[in-house]
């Protein structure tokens, strides 16, 4: 989930999209749950390691979710 979200920073994962990535053409019937946990697993992880606002890093944004990461905040690769 995380990798998802990180691959498309700052633009909103579909649910489908989710599913799809994580189970393939057969997702479980548990699915949208499973993905919901770990999206509250992810705010709560977030909470832990950067403080309150973590958890407004990820947004719940119809039709899925997305990682909100300020430009002046993320890194670039050494040169």
């Amino acid at each position: 989930m995380l990798a998802l979200l990180v691959l498309r920073v700052n633009q909103i994962v579909s649910l489908d999209t989710v599913m799809e990535e994580l189970w393939g053409t057969q997702p479980p019937r548990s699915a949208v749950t499973t993905a919901q946990t770990y999206i509250y697993q992810l705010r709560k992880i977030f909470v832990r390691e950067l403080g309150p606002s973590g958890g407004d890093l990820i947004e719940t944004s119809a039709p899925g979710y997305l990682l909100r990461v300020d430009e002046s905040r993320r890194s670039t690769s050494p040169g």
